[in-house]
Parts: structure tokens; sequence; C-alpha cells
């Protein structure tokens, strides 16, 4: 069902789907970005239908300039940590960035800084099952969801 009605205009929200009966629901999610937004342009992207304590993203952003930023949203009744991380240029280390707590039901956003640069993978961590995505601003629009992590 269409929910555009109820999403308020100023971003910042996510949306929890469940059905009446068992299987998987998938939302899609079409976002636009209008004149006098910085950037203009419109994205579809689909939601994800299992939840892990593992993102993956194979890039932060597409170059130095972009705005961008990665996602955890918690969809359990607890709080749960999330840490960001960054592969070192050995590309099998990884590099703690930030650390939050996320309350229930609630998201948090990690804004990719400069420390944070071009195709440089980054990996969601945390303490309980989340869902991660990610929101490049330039020079086009890209969102999307990482790749879970379900095993090990």
């Amino acid at each position: 069902n269409p929910v555009g009605q109820n999403v308020p205009p100023s971003g910042g929200w996510a949306l929890t789907s469940r059905g009446a009966r068992a299987g998987p629901i998938v939302a899609a999610v079409t976002e636009t970005w209008a004149s006098p937004a910085p950037v203009t342009g419109i994205s579809a992207t689909v939601g994800a239908t299992i939840t892990a304590r593992r993102w993956a993203f194979a890039t932060g952003r597409l170059d130095t300039t972009d705005p961008a930023q990665v996602v955890a949203l918690n969809p359990t009744g607890r709080r749960v940590r999330v840490t960001l991380l960054t592969a070192g240029s050995d590309a099998a280390a990884l590099h703690s960035v930030s650390t939050v707590t996320v309350k229930a039901h609630q998201r948090a956003v990690f804004p990719l800084d400069a420390t944070i640069g071009p195709d440089q993978v980054l990996v969601l961590r945390a303490t309980g099952p989340i869902v991660g995505g990610r929101l490049v601003l330039g020079p086009s629009v890209i969102t999307g969801t990482g790749v879970p992590a379900v095993a090990g």
C-alpha cells in the first residue's frame, strides 16, 4: 500500500512491514529530490527481507566530494550497539570508525566524512539484528541496502 502521504518531507524515517500470514514482505521505496535541494533526482530502493548482525557495502561514496551516509535500522524491541567499520588498505583488517547505541525501533545515521574515501569497503556490525542501508547524494542519488552477512 502507498504510504507517501504519511512520510515526513524532512527525511530521517524508516518503515517496517509485517503481514498477517507467514512469509516475507518486500517493501519498495521511491524517493525524489527536487529543486531547491542541492541534488535532484529519483531513486528506488527495494527493502530487505531479512535482518543480520553484519552488513557490507562495496562502496561508501563515488568520489571524495559526495555527501553520503550509512544507516542502521533496529527493528527489534531492544537496544543494539552498532559499529561502522572500514577496510584498510590491505582489505583484510577492519578499522572502527564510530559506534552508537540504537534504541528499539529506531535508526542511526553514520555520515561518511572525508576520512572515508571513494570505493572504500564499509561494514556495519551490531550486537543484534539490524538492516543496513546507504545513501549517496552526488553526482546523482544512489540508495540501497547492504549485503547481509548471515553466517560467521
